[in-house]
């Protein structure tokens, strides 16, 4: 389990899957880092705390990077895997 889940820190943990997205996606392991983002996102719904609306455009930019390097149907796929991801706590 994460330190910062342990520590109750889910807002925090929802910014460390996204930065661990983005070294995924450095990586070249584009399905891994959609499937962070995903699972980012996700976690950031059940808490009601969405990105700011200043980062919202660099996500967007992100993910057509990524449905490209991927196609649709893995996009796709990583995405809804990323978002079935057991929550703890």
């Amino acid at each position: 389990r994460s330190i910062r889940l342990e520590m109750g820190d889910r807002h925090g943990l929802a910014e460390w899957l996204e930065l661990v997205a983005d070294l995924a996606e450095r990586e070249g392991a584009a399905a891994q880092a959609v499937l962070l983002l995903a699972a980012a996102e996700h976690l950031r719904d059940a808490l009601g705390t969405p990105l700011p609306a200043k980062e919202l455009a660099e996500r967007a930019m992100r993910e057509a990077r990524l449905r490209s390097a991927l196609g649709d149907t893995s996009f796709q796929q990583a995405r809804a895997a990323g978002c079935a991801r057991k929550r703890h706590g």
